[in-house]
């Protein structure tokens, strides 16, 4: 996203959850599926929580993530199957 990056900044106060979820992990710090998807929570919501739709489209390969996957994975009801899925959510 071109410019200040003041509409993510401000999306994330509006949000709320960033504060909740603390500091991001160093990757070298997840070591299982919970801290996985802890860490992937707080990338989509560091990031502005673009809408599920919008994610797969940024992440440069829109089809290795549905829409329907990736809320399920944000919130945390499963974790990424592949890395495809795990990159297009970084990416996106």
């Amino acid at each position: 996203m071109a410019g200040c990056g003041c509409g993510i900044r401000a999306r994330i106060k509006e949000r709320g959850p960033l504060a909740e979820l603390g500091t991001a992990l160093h990757p070298s710090l997840i070591s299982d599926g919970r801290d996985l998807s802890r860490a992937i929570e707080y990338l989509y919501e560091a990031a502005g929580a673009l809408s599920f739709h919008e994610v797969p489209h940024q992440s440069g390969n829109k089809h290795a993530l549905s829409t329907s996957t990736l809320r399920r994975i944000i919130l945390r009801l499963t974790s990424p199957v592949n890395e495809k899925q795990l990159l297009a959510i970084v990416h996106g």
